[in-house]
């Protein structure tokens, strides 16, 4: 789990004004906006469309969650970001998520 401070909910990436960036990959998309907090903020929907089981949306939640975890050093601030997943994550999976993020914090310069 991130910390509270990097967390989102998705009424307030909602509330949000400014128009977000988007970026795609097999696993997932990313929307990212511009905010004034100091740290990157968070937000990972699994909709219901990718599978019924809640035990494997929120399995993809954690990985996707951990793979963010691991790269909230080189992430900068003001940034607001939704995760949107577009299908399951297995673990054989994980480390092609790994190198999704890395590829949008080089891409982006989050």
């Amino acid at each position: 789990m991130l910390p509270k401070k990097y967390r989102l909910t998705f009424k307030e990436f909602n509330q949000n004004k400014q128009h977000p960036v988007k970026f795609t990959s097999v696993y997932f998309d990313l929307l990212i906006k511009s905010s004034n907090n100091l740290n990157p903020r968070f937000v990972i929907i699994t909709p219901k469309s990718i599978d019924k089981r809640s035990s494997l949306r929120h399995k993809t939640k954690r990985i996707i969650i951990e793979a963010i975890r691991k790269k909230l050093d080189k992430i900068g601030s003001n940034k607001d970001v939704l995760v949107r997943t577009k299908r399951t994550i297995d673990k054989k999976d994980k480390v092609s998520v790994e190198r999704g993020i890395d590829l949008f914090i080089k891409r982006t310069v989050l």
